[in-house]
């Protein structure tokens, strides 16, 4: 991608404070947003400002009014309008020279492959409804060659898993996910999240409708980005520091002001246990 004017003035700030070899990184990525929802259209937003150059933008589903709430890019305007396609009319208006692949069937187990193959980077950013099965396939895909992280929304926080090319695998954090549609979020993960979040989800996940505020989708998109961004330019010899990767994930709580790295056996862990103390009582 040429420099322009109007790309050299966008990203002088940004340069300024990384350097011009980590903009060019970010300028050669490619970046797979696997759902444009609340937390893949914030990162994917957030990435663009940083000066990504490609995107593939795969999702199947519309706006409606409840996403107002905290999709970026939901507003009256974009009622009915599907989510990969309004956000690449989005990211194209902040950076004109961005190339974007829309993919609005969205991610399949017949186009996953294809989906991850150019990607250096895979944010997955698939709804609840979508199974296991289909996540676990877009994991084991970029684990062959990308970065990948998850970063689901909790209340006012976030749980960030991330894997590396040829590291360890995404299963612990798949093996969670799915302990939590099992079990929901026992009072045990309070180490992690705030009462108030952990009993409001618990109440709703059976509805399958998680409760959601607009700052849970901001915390995730802005420590996805901050990821996304390390990994890119370390590849440069100009990273800071290792980007995160399983077995640690982060978990971060505004409401709480907390944050700490921890083993994701930590989380299974609490899991587990709160199980064991339903059986014995």
């Amino acid at each position: 991608m040429p420099d322009t004017e109007y790309s050299s003035l966008f990203l002088d700030r940004t340069q300024r404070l990384i350097g011009p070899a980590a903009v060019a990184c970010l300028r050669d990525a490619c970046v797979l947003v696997a759902g444009c929802g609340g937390v893949g259209g914030a990162t994917a937003v957030l990435l663009a400002r940083m000066g990504i150059g490609r995107f593939v933008l795969a999702d199947p589903g519309c706006f409606d009014p409840p996403d107002a709430n905290r999709q970026w890019a939901a507003d009256t305007s974009a009622m009915g309008a599907n989510k990969a396609e309004h956000y690449a009319g989005l990211l194209t208006r902040i950076n004109p020279e961005v190339r974007i692949e829309v993919v609005p069937e969205g991610v399949r187990a017949d186009n996953v492959a294809a989906l991850v193959e150019p990607a250096d980077i895979v944010v997955d950013g698939l709804d609840l409804s979508v199974t296991l099965e289909l996540r676990a396939a877009l994991f084991e895909q970029a684990r062959r060659r990308a970065y990948c992280i998850s970063s689901p929304a909790v209340g006012f926080g976030t749980l960030i898993a991330a894997s590396v090319p040829g590291g360890a695998a995404m299963d612990p954090f798949l093996s969670l996910l799915r302990l939590v549609g099992q079990r929901g979020l026992p009072a045990t993960m309070g180490r992690f999240f705030a009462a108030p979040t952990l009993e409001a989800m618990n109440r709703e996940l059976p509805r399958g409708k998680v409760p959601s505020i607009a700052i849970g989708p901001a915390m995730c998109a802005v420590f996805s980005a901050t990821e996304v961004v390390v990994a890119l330019t370390a590849r440069a010899g100009v990273g800071w520091r290792e980007p995160l990767c399983l077995p640690r994930v982060l978990v971060v709580d505004a409401l709480d002001v907390r944050h700490e790295v921890v083993p994701i056996d930590d989380l299974l862990a609490a899991m587990d246990g709160a199980a064991a103390a339903g059986s014995a009582e």
